[in-house]
This record gives C-alpha cells, structure tokens and sequence, in this order.
C-alpha cells in the first residue's frame, strides 16, 4: 500500500518507519527541512520545540517494540531516563527527560533511512478526493498517489 503522511514531527516520523517495517510505501511531506549540518534546528512554526519535554514512559515502550535503534539514538544523544523508587524498594520507570530537538532528531534520523520511506521537503497543497475517498495527495503542484 501507498501511503501518505503529511507532517514530519514526531508522529508522522513514528507512523512513516513503523509502516515501512510493514512494507508498505510511505510518502513523508513536511515543508521544514530537518536539522542543519551544525545541528541547529529552528523548527519554525512549532513554537514548544525547544522548551525541556517530559516523554511519558508509554513514548519509551512504543520506540522500544518498534525502533529500539531510535531509542538508543535518543539516549545516546543526551535524553535521561526517570524513574521512581517505590516503597518496597523497586524502580518504576516514569519516562525520559530531554528537549524535542533531541528525540525528534534521533527519531528522524532513524525514520528517514528505513528502506520504503520517502522524505519530500515540500509543501502539500490538498487532499485529492476520488469517489468521496482519498487517492492522493497534491505537492508543489504535482500528485502523489496513496492508498491512504
């Protein structure tokens, strides 16, 4: 199946590997073009992007039955894992503790090199509708054709 997925923050690049690892096809448009080669990112338009996030501990769980090469990318690139101690002694884990720049560039850099996912830095202009169902997707002018 072809598919579509307009928007390259974190659930767009989550939803693009975990259905490439399905084998199905993925168009991936997003107008921003990702980090630069210093590793800054403005990120314009996503105004919390660089404000500290609490990921809860379900983020974790999901990477971890997914992608356990991001999640090691993430921690690798600085996020910090939290947990509580419980009374009889036992950790619980929370979540992680880190900035969206950081998970969503280890997340990015994982989705963007599945074999099946295809970024396109661009602009989607609408929705084509078929018979009251989507077939597509219009970029810069130009159709790519989904399933979904």
């Amino acid at each position: 199946m072809r598919v579509a997925i307009i928007g390259a923050g974190p659930a767009g690049l989550f939803m693009s590997a975990s259905l490439a690892h399905r084998g199905h096809e993925v168009h991936l448009i997003d107008r921003d073009p990702g980090p630069a080669a210093d590793g800054s990112w403005p990120r314009r338009g996503v105004m919390q992007f660089h404000h500290a996030h609490g990921f809860r501990f379900q983020v974790v769980d999901a990477l971890l039955a997914e992608m356990p090469q991001a999640h090691q990318a993430w921690l690798t690139a600085g996020a910090e894992p939290v947990s509580m101690t419980l009374p009889d002694g036992t950790e619980m884990p929370l979540g992680v503790r880190s900035t969206r720049p950081t998970y969503e560039t280890a997340l990015r850099g994982y989705a963007l090199q599945q074999e099946g996912v295809h970024f396109h830095q661009a602009h989607v202009d609408r929705v084509v509708i078929d018979d009251r169902h989507a077939s597509g997707i219009v970029v810069d002018g130009s159709v790519i054709d989904a399933s979904l």
